[in-house]
């Protein structure tokens, strides 16, 4: 659990701007950010 928070912790920013850019909604972008972690664990 803790090498997993890790993560999270080390790519949430640019996994949520990488998001933002592509879509341009912060909505949006924070499902992204979302369904990428779900996906990874």
């Amino acid at each position: 659990l803790e090498a997993r928070s890790e993560i999270v912790r080390r790519h949430q920013r640019n996994v949520y701007n990488l998001g933002l850019r592509l879509i341009g909604r912060e909505e949006e972008a924070e499902c992204v950010l979302q369904d990428t972690f779900l996906k990874v664990f």
